[in-house]
């Protein structure tokens, strides 16, 4: 009898290590993935872009010939970067916010695709959950948890103003801060009661819609991500990090399906709310930034011509 048992908890073991390596393993292709994608065809674009706005910028200067025109054209060459950095920062807002508005849409009618959908991933989950892979899990939210995401903004925000990047430290602090707020604001209007938290693996307090681990994830590391891209010139290495930090991300949200303390719906729901304020706060910083360098841009030419 006691072989058998120690052979079944062999068993139950061997399991889960397989699951365990299964799951990194799923996680190390999820970052190659990215990573190939954003290496490969994000400098293509770049340069798509730039020879794009060069082209039109160099039009503009061609157009000297209508006199009292040039003086508009040429401000408008300046506000170019302006323009382009408003129109793709829209479009990702209005995507964005697509996305949110049809998960909450098809909660508060009480869509039967969505409740199928949540229960699959709920039983699927649950079916699957072993003591390495749980412990995998568990660390990965406790990290990405109101404490250790303070922490790490806390250390950013510290280094950014001991290198004296000021304005870098308040878009990294009004994000933040402004995220939390609306992930509860968010919360506290929908009023989504949890899964049954006694089959889950943590216990979990508050509302559950959206997911506030997926939410606060997607919204730091995405500030994060930009940061990175503006300081990092390797597009080697930028393209690394930002793949690391969008694997993160995902393994944040995935954990709390995993550990049972949230819908697929809310999780979701989490990212495009996410993605949707981060894209808010960074286009506007981005507009910020481009009207600071148009406005220095345009005092330069003014002072060579006079």
């Amino acid at each position: 009898m006691s072989a058998g048992l120690e052979g079944g908890t062999q068993r139950n073991l061997a399991e889960g290590d397989v699951s365990h390596v299964i799951a990194l393993l799923c996680f190390g292709a999820v970052f190659l993935a990215l990573w190939l994608v954003t290496f490969t065809f994000f400098p293509p674009l770049m340069r798509g872009i730039r020879s794009v706005v060069g082209r039109l910028a160099r039009w503009l200067r061609a157009q000297a010939r209508l006199g009292p025109w040039f003086g508009r054209l040429e401000t408008w060459r300046s506000y170019l970067p302006l323009v382009i950095a408003l129109a793709i920062g829209t479009l990702l807002i209005v995507w964005t916010a697509d996305a949110f508005t049809d998960i909450a849409a098809a909660l508060r009618e009480k869509s039967p695709t969505v409740q199928r959908i949540d229960t699959a991933v709920y039983e699927w989950f649950g079916s699957r959950r072993t003591p390495l892979a749980s412990a995998l899990f568990v660390t990965v939210t406790t990290a990405a948890g109101p404490l250790g995401m303070g922490v790490l903004v806390a250390t950013v925000l510290a280094v950014l103003i001991v290198r004296r990047r000021f304005r870098w430290a308040a878009y990294l602090a009004i994000t933040f801060a402004g995220g939390a707020l609306l992930n509860q604001l968010l919360k506290f209007h929908f009023v989504r009661q949890r899964p049954d938290l006694k089959a889950a693996v943590l216990d979990a307090m508050g509302y559950s819609f959206p997911s506030g681990h997926a939410m606060s994830g997607t919204i730091i590391l995405g500030a994060l991500a930009y940061l990175a891209a503006r300081s990092i010139r390797q597009w080697r290495s930028k393209s690394a990090a930002l793949a690391a930090l969008a694997t993160l991300a995902l393994a944040i949200g995935i954990s709390r399906l995993y550990l049972g303390v949230h819908w697929a719906s809310d999780v979701g729901a989490g990212f495009a709310a996410g993605l949707l304020w981060v894209t808010a706060t960074t286009t506007g910083y981005e507009l910020f930034r481009q009207y600071r360098l148009s406005q220095a841009s345009m005092a330069q030419r003014r002072a060579m011509a006079s």
